[in-house]
């Protein structure tokens, strides 16, 4: 019936519509076959750029994870070397209980210890808060010989943590030979952050 039908038709009539039926199937098999293909093809470009930019991006992620890990240890370094020179909270208080003890060793006798208001500017509170750091100064008054005295200093600037002697006076006590001594005598201490939270 197709086949009578297309008998019946021109000739370019006929050429039309073989050519349109050719047409369709090429639609067709492009559509079925190479499109896929095409998108896959299309796909792993889109991919391999994408890959470009991730293995890029974790390069630099290394370089700069490389210098954040030599920053750090820089850090722990400087960190190192400043809790040398600080106390925390407990061990400011363990070498106030042992400076008598310190100055007996000296063969000194404690006179006083007083805590010393203090004497910071605003700002110098202020960055000291911020800092996590705070000074601590007392005045400290011993008596003993000359000798005596001269150790008990050198003890102190020897101490571990770091104990900075601000000023030292000497009055001499009578016919005694013996020597009153007042320093005034500074540490550095590490605020604990969890206490200074609550």
């Amino acid at each position: 019936m197709l086949s009578e039908q297309l008998t019946r038709i021109s000739r370019p009539s006929r050429g039309a519509f073989l050519g349109a039926l050719v047409l369709i199937v090429t639609f067709g098999m492009y559509q079925w076959i190479l499109a896929p293909h095409t998108l896959e093809l299309s796909a792993a470009q889109r991919y391999e750029g994408l890959m470009e930019g991730i293995s890029k991006k974790n390069e630099s992620s290394k370089k700069l994870l490389a210098a954040k890990e030599k920053k750090l240890a820089e850090l722990s370094k400087n960190y190192e070397e400043l809790s040398v020179c600080l106390f925390d909270g407990a061990g400011a208080k363990k070498f106030y209980s042992e400076l008598a003890s310190l100055a007996e060793q000296s063969k000194c006798k404690v006179n006083s210890l007083n805590s010393l208001p203090g004497r910071l500017s605003a700002d110098r509170r202020r960055a000291e808060r911020a800092s996590g750091i705070s000074s601590q100064s007392v005045r400290f008054s011993v008596v003993g010989s000359y000798g005596g005295i001269i150790d008990l200093t050198g003890r102190l600037n020897l101490h571990r943590p770091k104990v900075y002697v601000d000023s030292i006076a000497l009055e001499l006590l009578g016919a005694s030979r013996q020597l009153k001594c007042e320093m005034t005598i500074t540490i550095y201490v590490v605020d604990d952050k969890e206490a200074v939270s609550k």
